[in-house]
């Protein structure tokens, strides 16, 4: 359906306002825009594309010559529903536990968005899990919720590995919209078998991010009319995806959750604030910790927070806290951990990282990618990625050019050892837009 098919279905905005167009088009046609995006903001992003291909081999070699196996597998939720996942374990540890993080995305991403986390967990000791909840990435589904129906898809992961005999402890790793569904999830019957959470930028109330988005200029909607473009979008979206959205409130739940949390949150976010963080961790009951960093709700999660999330769910796993020097060089950043020799001389990753999005894109075409190899790539992160993969490969070509013609090498080959299952094609992975739409009774 395309976008402005919302309105006509509805008699709401889209329509209502067609006898006024005279007086007001730029007012009613702002109006009509806004109501038909928040819609597809909340019900239907942009959905991540890949093939299971772009989650790399099967079978990869880490760093420190870490095996990895990868094992997809399909499970069926309550509403008969594909949820397709992915469980990347070490090779040979089959006969034991281990503890395993269940990577759960943003509302436009998919597992595509499980990679980083995937190298420091596989690392530090854990096996990773990560879904396409229903209506997102290769799963079946045409609506997503921002948690309310996903968490029936983590319930249903959880079942799956604890029937598995093979995990020690889980371990929820959620992003926004992933964060939310854990909170909702954690609140509910399954809480024993969650042994700890990292919540990354979960919103407590969409009413108060649909005022902040308001203030900021961010939600193109004169005031006078949110309210009205709210309720049309409310009964739109019970319409479409069964769930009230309105209800949508984590912050109303979280003190029934006990279990320990990492709470975590850019110091710039600007589409859910660090308020929201901060009061989810304050009404938490269990053991927690906050962690604030430099960046914004899509910006690259630095070293530091994945070491202090990493520790915190070995801590409450049982398992001893990993020194510096074992988890990563802080120093570094995860995609120089990754990449051994990703670059020609002279051109250092500090200065691929300061690349404007324009620069890294430009930077692509002159390596040779086609524009539509990265189209739907929106986060700078991804093209980050993308630039440092192109890059080695290229080095890797020239070396075996220069060694098949006995001429000493202009740069070393990628090294095996830190290979990891990247993409060869890379899709947004965890860029959000956080539902607006408040309820009236909220303060």
């Amino acid at each position: 359906m395309s976008p402005g098919d919302h309105g006509s279905e509805d008699g709401g905005v889209g329509g209502g306002g067609r006898n006024n167009s005279e007086s007001t088009p730029g007012l009613w046609a702002t109006i009509k825009m806004a109501y038909q995006g928040l819609v597809h903001t909340v019900i239907r992003p942009p959905r991540s594309r890949y093939t299971l291909d772009d989650l790399g081999p099967t079978t990869c070699i880490f760093a420190h010559n870490l095996i990895v196996t990868r094992q997809d597998f399909t499970l069926r939720n309550t509403k008969g529903l594909a949820v397709e996942c992915s469980w990347w374990k070490p090779k040979g540890n089959s006969g034991s536990k281990m503890p395993c993080i269940v990577v759960l995305h943003g509302n436009s991403s998919s597992r595509l968005g499980c990679m980083e986390t995937l190298v420091q967990g596989l690392a530090a000791g854990f096996s990773v899990c990560a879904i396409d909840f229903s209506g997102s990435g290769l799963s079946e589904g045409k609506y997503v919720s921002l948690g309310y129906h996903e968490k029936n898809d983590i319930h249903l992961v959880l079942q799956h590995l604890v029937a598995s005999n093979q995990v020690s402890n889980i371990i929820l790793w959620g992003r926004s919209m992933g964060a939310v569904a854990s909170i909702l999830c954690a609140a509910e019957e399954d809480r024993e078998h969650i042994a700890a959470m990292v919540l990354d930028s979960p919103f407590a109330s969409l009413k108060r991010v649909a005022m902040d988005l308001v203030d900021d200029g961010k939600l193109h909607v004169p005031k006078f009319a949110v309210s009205i473009v709210l309720r049309f979008v409310r009964r739109d979206i019970q319409r479409r995806a069964k769930f009230d959205m309105f209800q949508l409130r984590p912050k109303a739940v979280i003190h029934e959750c006990a279990v320990p949390s990492f709470f975590a949150v850019g110091e710039q976010d600007e589409l859910v604030k660090p308020t929201h963080v901060e009061l989810l961790h304050k009404l938490h009951r269990g053991p927690k910790q906050m962690c604030t960093f430099p960046g914004g709700h899509n910006s690259i999660r630095p070293p530091e927070f994945y070491h202090r999330a990493i520790n915190f769910c070995r801590v409450m796993c049982g398992l001893l806290p990993l020194p510096d020097v074992q988890l990563d060089d802080r120093r570094l950043s995860p995609v120089q951990v990754r990449y051994s020799t990703p670059l020609d001389a002279g051109l250092s990753i500090d200065a691929v990282r300061a690349m404007s999005i324009r620069q890294l894109k430009d930077t692509l075409l002159r390596l040779g990618l086609d524009e539509s190899d990265f189209s739907a790539v929106v986060e700078k992160d991804e093209l980050v990625h993308l630039v440092m993969k192109f890059q080695a490969k290229q080095v890797r070509m020239r070396t075996n050019s220069d060694v098949s013609e006995n001429k000493p090498p202009t740069a070393p080959p990628l090294s095996p050892q830190n290979s990891s299952p990247m993409l060869v094609r890379r899709h947004s992975t965890g860029t959000d837009d956080p539902p607006t739409c408040p309820d009236q009774d909220e303060s």
